[in-house]
């Protein structure tokens, strides 16, 4: 994947196409995520598929969580001018 810059806030994207056949921006780092429909996060993954998840972050103790793969958090989720890139249905 190669990795480009927001035009709004010059972070590190990719460009991953979804199954649905869209272009969807995302923040170049990868994350662990556990599938959960109830998840708070949305993650996209490397063959575009786009699901619900909790974000794996390392702990200190504890069980180990079940990490069932690596994707990547879209990027209107952190970018602070997401916003202004929204499209409106009715304009």
């Amino acid at each position: 994947m190669q990795i480009a810059k927001c035009k709004s806030c010059r972070a590190p994207i990719v460009w991953i196409k979804t199954k649905n056949g869209k272009n969807m921006p995302c923040d170049a780092d990868a994350v662990e995520y556990q599938e959960n429909y109830k998840g708070k996060s949305t993650i996209v993954t490397e063959d575009g598929r786009v699901l619900k998840a909790s974000i794996i972050t390392p702990s200190s103790g504890g069980l180990a969580p079940i990490i069932d793969g690596k994707g990547y958090i879209p990027h209107w989720a952190t970018c602070p001018h997401a916003a202004q890139h929204r499209r409106r249905d009715n304009d």
